[in-house]
């Protein structure tokens, strides 16, 4: 569990600097000078970071989590609301003091800083190029025209864009979305086919140089603009947001997820994961049976917890928070334990 913890030591935000780095101006923005140096910059932003805050990742005494600055606690606040109001949200006891220091930076109700607003635009780009790469490699993505130009497939694109909250599709019909969709397709096999001979016909190469492209287009396009009283992170063009941008990463994030989350094999996973989760949920959430197969240092950090004059947890929070922190290995070893027919030893490591 990452606890939220109030800092004891100054606070350093990258926000200011990236007002100046992601500014429209097209002389003095560093994201125009080309994708090497916007990327070095993200890597060592990342490595400031990291280092700035490994001090505080060791688990200490009273300590339960990491001790993170308000700035790594914003700038991983993606939904910046309590999970009342929205299902994606954080906890009340979360909240209080996300909410707190959200009130002292002075940012508006409902608006992300600048770091999770690019982390979340990042995490688009990765969608769009870097696993329709890996589609492709795995060979789930067939890149010529009786694949990209296969109407169930781009159905099922626009279906999956038909259940999206993005503001950039507002107002849009099926109809439309459909014609985007093939208008982005055609640029997909177009850029393939430009990439190939130049790299020699190598298709690996020509994989690699296809993402390079994407990942360039969309990077260069990234910008900050007004948004009431506050600043957006987003693509721009001539001074406002580029929707159609917008767009081109919605269709090619959905093509990723129709052809490679919606896999056979990986929705089978899926349903099997889904299951190991639930049968660990029924055999942990009644304290009275469960508390002689639960590790014993969860049992002293929820009792401890408890002594609280404020507790945190309740018992359903700790198994959740239990469960959540499983790897895929170790979950399924505790469900074979509890269910399966492989039981180990006692001499197991837990």
């Amino acid at each position: 569990m990452i606890q939220i913890l109030r800092p004891h030591r100054p606070v350093f935000s990258f926000s200011r600097f990236l007002s100046q780095v992601f500014q429209p101006h097209p002389t003095k923005s560093l994201v125009k000078s080309g994708f090497p140096a916007f990327s070095r910059f993200v890597f060592w932003y990342l490595v400031f970071v990291i280092y700035f805050e490994r001090v505080h990742l060791e688990k200490r005494e009273n300590i339960d989590g990491l001790n993170l600055s308000d700035a790594v606690l914003l700038g991983t606040n993606k939904y910046p609301y309590p999970g009342t109001i929205n299902k994606k949200g954080l906890y009340l006891h979360e909240w209080e003091y996300i909410s707190f220091i959200r009130d002292r930076w002075g940012i508006p109700e409902g608006k992300k800083t600048f770091e999770a607003q690019l982390m979340d635009l990042c995490d688009d780009i990765a969608y769009s190029a870097h696993d329709l790469e890996d589609g492709i490699k795995a060979g789930k993505i067939e890149v010529h025209e009786h694949f990209l130009k296969d109407s169930h497939i781009q159905r099922l694109i626009v279906e999956k864009i038909m259940t999206l909250e993005d503001a950039c599709w507002a107002g849009w019909q099926p109809q439309q979305i459909q014609v985007k969709v093939a208008e982005v397709l055609d640029d997909f096999l177009r850029i393939w086919n430009v990439k190939m001979p130049v790299c020699d016909h190598d298709y690996s190469r020509t994989r690699r140089e296809v993402k390079a492209y994407w990942v360039s287009l969309f990077v260069g396009c990234l910008g900050v603009i007004d948004d009431g009283d506050w600043q957006k992170v987003t693509f721009v063009k001539d001074g406002q947001e580029d929707k159609d941008m917008l767009r081109t990463v919605s269709v090619l994030k959905s093509f990723a997820w129709v052809t490679m989350i919606r896999d056979l094999r990986v929705q089978r996973l899926q349903k099997r994961s889904a299951w190991i989760i639930k049968r660990l949920w029924d055999a942990f959430v009644d304290p009275e049976t469960s508390k002689s197969i639960i590790p014993g240092d969860w049992l002293r950090r929820f009792d401890r917890d408890q002594a609280k004059p404020k507790p945190i947890w309740t018992w359903e929070h700790m198994i959740i928070d239990y469960i959540a922190g499983m790897t895929d290995a170790y979950a399924e070893k505790i469900y074979n334990e509890l269910y399966g027919l492989k039981v180990g030893t006692i001499y197991d490591m837990d």
